[in-house]
């Protein structure tokens, strides 16, 4: 009976995708049970931005906090009402099964482009236990919420690009675009990130039957309706938004470390840096992360930060020497290293030069050899048709990404956290190429 059983499954499944299965689960635990092992545990750690998270996660609508957007409230919500243990280990969980599940669609979205089934394991886990995805996760901000969400539109986007939209290429269009609207609502850093898609798909779709116009208006469409949708459940609500809250204050902070603060005279900030002996150093600011600019953002409260005037003095006045002041930073995006797990319990038992060995090759990884990779790859591209559809997308949604960022940052040292949400991305469009590249010449050898 049990040799018909087994004849049975694996007419269903031929060894090939049984394998498959396999590896899949297997690197699906392997992240989630290293996920643990880095937080044993299991507690969530508070950023400053975290409370107002919670406090929406409590009520959506909370006029105090409701200047952040509101997928990570809900996802916050949905954690506390799963399992029987404190809300704060249910976060963890959460976000680690979402990692996990994550690198488990790259996974298989990598077999289905044939790639070596190895190869494709060894990036995908390479990725899922990279040291700054596993610190984000036990971190109460929307970061990796958020990189989920890119991942999975990045996933799609491609599959649609390779099939040549003939799998059910509307319905697949409209999901792209309602996921990249919660994504825009889970950080509004992707507000316009629907963009580096379309652009991806309208320049590698083969399809003809799909002409450019209907995948704009499905793509956009869909986009702009989850954002319109909750501005008017807002309205209907009568709740007065604070829009660009946050916004306001890297714009203020990022100008004072340009040296900005000259154009601010007789706002409330620079009146404020004035009275507590910072306006000299401020003055003497050049864009540079050093300890002078943290002493002087030490020394300010956040409701000091937010100052609406100062902002709007800048985009008046000093717009292209804050544009300017920015971009110059624009490579810190590629180069600059990473958090990684730092708890006393983190990776319990295991030896202190291995937890060592671990960060370090991190580290070197992300600096100097990702962005060597990151331009190899791009040279490969030219060379080799093959990698062009996932390399182009990837670099719409990077590029696109990187300098949103910059451009809006407060300070060089934030881009560690501000870039976790496109890190898989990053990973798997540096490796790829070239790991593929040269498991072929040994193949050949």
């Amino acid at each position: 009976m049990l040799s018909n059983s087994l004849k049975v499954f694996f007419r269903i499944f031929n060894l090939k995708q049984f394998r498959l299965f396999i590896l899949s689960t297997i690197l699906f635990l392997q992240i989630y049970l290293i996920g643990i092992w880095s937080n044993p545990s299991l507690n969530s750690i508070l950023a400053p931005d975290s409370y107002d998270y919670l406090t929406l996660a409590g009520n959506l609508f909370n006029e105090n906090a409701n200047f952040r957007p509101p997928a990570y409230p809900v996802f916050l919500w949905i954690s506390s009402l799963i399992g029987n243990i404190e809300s704060a280990k249910n976060i963890f969980l959460m976000q680690l099964t979402l990692h996990a599940l994550t690198i488990y669609i790259c996974f298989l979205f990598l077999n289905y482009l044939k790639i070596n089934v190895v190869l494709a394991y060894i990036i995908c886990l390479i990725a899922g236990i990279n040291p700054s995805q596993l610190y984000h996760i036990s971190n109460i901000v929307p970061e990796m919420l958020l990189c989920s969400i890119i991942t999975i539109c990045w996933v799609l986007s491609l599959f649609f690009i390779y099939n040549s939209g003939n799998f059910l290429p509307i319905p697949v269009l409209i999901l792209i675009g309602i996921i990249s609207g919660v994504a825009a609502l889970t950080k509004p850093v992707w507000l316009l990130g629907i963009f580096p898609i379309l652009i991806s798909i309208l320049l590698l779709n083969n399809n003809k039957k799909i002409s450019p116009q209907k995948i704009s208006t499905l793509l956009i469409g869909a986009h702009f309706s989850i954002i319109f949708f909750w501005n008017g459940i807002n309205y209907i609500k009568n709740v007065p938004l604070q829009r660009g809250k946050t916004l306001t204050v890297n714009i203020c902070m990022a100008s004072i470390r340009s040296g900005l603060i000259k154009y601010g005279e007789g706002t409330a900030i620079h009146e404020q840096l004035r009275k507590n002996g910072n306006l000299k150093q401020a003055l003497l600011l050049n864009g540079e992360d050093n300890q002078n600019f943290r002493n002087i953002y030490a020394s300010l409260s956040w409701e000091q930060r937010y100052d609406p005037q100062f902002a709007n003095c800048i985009l008046q006045n000093a717009k292209l020497e804050f544009t300017v002041s920015q971009l110059k930073y624009w490579h810190y995006f590629f180069i600059n290293r990473m958090f990684s797990p730092n708890k006393k319990d983190s990776f319990i038992k295991f030896p202190e030069v291995g937890k060592r060995l671990y960060v370090v090759l991190y580290s070197y990884f992300y600096r100097p050899l990702m962005p060597a990779l990151l331009i190899l790859s791009i040279i490969i591209m030219i060379f080799k048709k093959k990698y062009r559809p996932l390399l182009l997308t990837s670099l719409a949604i990077l590029v696109y990404f990187s300098i949103v960022i910059i451009m809006f940052s407060k300070s060089q040292s934030s881009v560690m956290r501000m870039r976790v949400p496109v890190e898989i991305i990053l990973f798997i469009c540096t490796l790829y190429p070239t790991m593929d590249l040269l498991k072929n010449y040994l193949y050949k050898k």
